[in-house]
């Protein structure tokens, strides 16, 4: 663990002006001592990249705007520690960001990483699609997918797991349909 992140899922770090990812469940957690947390991305999707954001334990979404844009995640918190996670809803085909660092009010503080990590192999099933539509007949986009809400994010969050997320809609070890 380094001293205030904790990163789960697969991370490209050859760059040094900070990781690139794009898998769903992809996720980062930051543990600080402070009132104020912000994130700085490169978006390269347009616009169609989205995490579930959970600051001490409250759950909400953060949509990224195309570009190098600075986030705030967190203001005007208790002075104490705060855990920050941020866990990418959105599947690899709708593009990669890029993390280009935090900015916190105090001092970095070590999260608690869970005691097992659990891999999840699959398809669109896997990665959420559809669970933010309206019916089973929605759209294919950005905004309708949501892996936080699906099984394997779900069940690793009941095993008090890490989850990793290898899936990619249409793909697979199986396929389960007729064509």
């Amino acid at each position: 663990v380094v001293v205030g992140f904790w990163f789960v899922g697969y991370f490209d770090r050859s760059d040094p002006k900070g990781p690139h990812f794009s898998w769903p469940g992809t996720r980062i957690d930051l543990r600080f001592e402070g009132t104020s947390a912000k994130v700085r991305f490169l978006d390269g999707s347009g616009g169609h990249v989205h995490f579930t954001l959970v600051v001490d334990g409250k759950t909400s979404r953060l949509d990224l705007r195309p570009g190098d844009v600075t986030y705030v995640l967190a203001r005007d918190l208790a002075r104490g520690a705060h855990d920050v996670m941020l866990f990418r809803d959105t599947e690899a085909l709708w593009g990669e960001t890029q993390l280009l660092g935090f900015d916190v009010d105090g001092p970095l503080l070590a999260p608690a990483a869970p005691p097992r990590r659990l891999l999840f192999v699959g398809d669109s099933i896997t990665c959420g699609y559809g669970t933010e539509g309206r019916g089973p007949q929605c759209g294919f986009s950005s905004s309708e997918e949501n892996a936080w809400v699906a099984w394997g994010a779900v069940a690793s969050r009941a095993l008090d797991a890490d989850a990793v997320l290898l899936a990619f809609s249409g793909g697979g070890i199986w396929r389960n349909n007729d064509g």
